[in-house]
């Protein structure tokens, strides 16, 4: 599917930003396209919204085995809080 490179990178970007735009993004994502995209961490995404520390991640990995996309990310969370 030719959305499929950007919407990825748009995800990428938007879950290492956690800013409340980034995360308003994250949120307004359609699950029809979620499907269409055969992406599965749509709904895992939804509760990161809502429990984000809400500041820059750090990208760990990044690859596409087979063209299927993978990140791995790290938020801090500030002290004496949880996200």
């Amino acid at each position: 599917d030719r959305r499929a490179a950007a919407f990825e990178d748009a995800v990428v970007a938007d879950l290492l930003d956690a800013g409340p735009d980034a995360l308003a993004r994250l949120a307004r994502v359609p699950a029809a396209l979620a499907a269409d995209l055969a992406v599965s961490a749509w709904g895992p995404w939804q509760v990161l919204v809502g429990m984000s520390p809400r500041g820059p991640g750090a990208l760990l990995h990044r690859a596409a085995p087979l063209g299927a996309g993978y990140a791995v990310l790290t938020w801090d969370v500030p002290d004496g809080g949880a996200p």
